[in-house]
C-alpha cells in the first residue's frame, strides 16, 4: 500500500509535483530537454492521461493533468521519474543513484478558479524562483510555447535510456553539438511519439466552463501571466538563460522551500471540508481492507478509487459531493 494515501477519480484535475533529493540534476541543456519531452510523450503514449500544462525546473517539475483512467496515474508518473533519473545517471556515469524523492504530491483541484491560479503559477515558476524574468526567457522544458501558439501536437523523439552514456562537460557544448549527440543516441531507426498537449481539457471538468470560448480564455490567462511577471521583484537579479544552459549538471544546491502536502485545492471552504471528510473515510476503509488481506482474509473488497495489491477499483465520486 502506498505510503501516502491516494484516491484517483476519472475526469478530475490533479496538480502534480515532484522534487529531486538534492542538487540541480536537470539543467536546461537541449539534450536534457529533448530527453524529458520524449519521456513525457512516451509515458503519455503508454498511459491514458490528459496533460494540460507543465514546467520542468532544475530540481522539480509541475504538471496539471486530467485523470482519464485512474489506474494509469501512478504508472504514468513512474515512467516519467524512473526514465528521467536513468538518463541523468547515465550522463553522469553513475549507477543506482537516487534522483527523485519518494512519491509525489498530487492534490485534486476542486474549483475552476484555482485551476487558473495553478496554470499561472506553473508558468511563473521560473520567474518566482529568480531564474529568469519571464517564462518567455526560460530555456528549460515547459509547455509555454505550445500553449501560447495554440500548438496541440508535436512529434517528439524518444531517446531510450539504454542508448545514453557518460558525457562530460555537456553544459559547455554548443546546441549544435548536443543536437549531434541527440541524433547519435536516436540511432538509425529513431522512435517518435506524437505528444498531445490538451491545455483546455480541464474545462470539461467544471460545468460553468461547458460553453467557454477557449481562445478568449487562453488570451486572458497569457495576459495575466505576463502582467504578474512584470510585478515580480528580483532584488538580487536573476540567474539568466545563458547560465541556466551552461551550469554544471548536478550543481550543488539545497532547497529551502518545502510545500505542505494537501489533499485538495479549493476556493470553496465547504467543498474542501466535504472532500477531505470523504477522502479520509474512503482511505481509512482501504487501510482496513489492506490489513485484512495481510491477516489472511480472502475476498476483501476495496472502496472505489483506492489502491489494492495488484489493481485498482474505480468508480466516480458521488455527484452530491459537489453540490456545495
Amino acid at each position: 500500500m502506498p505510503k501516502k494515501r491516494k484516491l484517483y477519480v476519472e475526469n478530475t484535475v490533479l496538480f502534480i509535483s515532484s522534487r529531486v533529493e538534492k542538487d540541480l540534476p536537470f539543467p536546461a541543456y537541449p539534450l536534457i530537454n529533448s530527453a524529458l519531452l520524449g519521456i513525457l510523450a512516451r509515458a503519455k503514449y503508454l498511459y491514458e492521461i490528459s496533460v494540460c500544462h507543465f514546467v520542468f525546473m532544475p530540481n522539480h517539475f509541475h504538471l496539471l493533468v486530467v485523470v482519464r483512467n485512474p489506474s494509469d496515474v501512478p504508472s504514468f508518473l513512474r515512467v516519467l521519474k524512473m526514465e528521467s533519473a536513468a538518463v541523468i545517471n547515465r550522463i553522469c556515469g553513475v549507477r543506482q543513484n537516487t534522483i527523485w524523492t519518494d512519491g509525489f504530491d498530487d492534490p485534486i483541484v476542486l474549483t475552476s478558479d484555482k485551476v487558473i491560479d495553478i496554470i499561472k503559477y506553473i508558468y511563473k515558476n521560473p520567474a518566482i524562483s529568480n531564474l529568469v524574468k519571464s517564462i518567455e526567457q526560460y530555456p528549460g522544458l515547459s509547455s509555454w510555447s505550445m500553449f501560447k501558439k495554440g500548438e496541440t501536437c508535436r512529434e517528439c523523439i524518444w531517446l531510450r535510456r539504454s542508448k545514453f552514456y557518460k558525457i562530460e562537460n555537456l553544459g559547455l557544448m554548443t546546441d549544435k553539438k548536443q543536437g549531434e549527440i541527440i541524433n547519435e543516441i536516436a540511432g538509425d531507426d529513431p522512435i517518435f511519439h506524437n505528444f498531445e498537449l490538451e491545455p483546455n481539457a480541464w474545462t470539461k471538468c467544471f460545468p460553468e466552463y461547458n460553453n467557454v470560448n477557449v481562445e478568449e480564455l487562453t488570451n486572458r490567462i497569457i495576459k495575466e501571466i505576463q502582467q504578474e511577471e512584470k510585478n515580480l521583484k528580483h532584488p538580487k537579479g536573476v540567474v539568466g538563460a545563458k547560465k541556466l544552459k551552461t551550469q554544471s549538471i548536478n550543481k550543488k544546491f539545497k532547497s529551502s522551500k518545502y510545500s505542505k502536502r494537501m489533499f485538495c485545492i479549493s476556493s470553496n471552504i465547504n467543498l474542501r471540508k466535504t472532500y477531505i471528510t470523504y477522502f479520509k473515510f474512503v482511505t481509512q476503509k482501504a487501510k482496513q481492507a489492506y490489513m485484512a488481506i495481510k491477516n489472511g482474509v480472502c475476498n476483501v473488497i476495496f472502496p472505489p478509487g483506492t489502491f489494492m495489491p495488484g489493481g485498482l477499483f474505480l468508480e466516480p465520486l458521488p455527484p452530491e459531493l459537489f453540490l456545495a
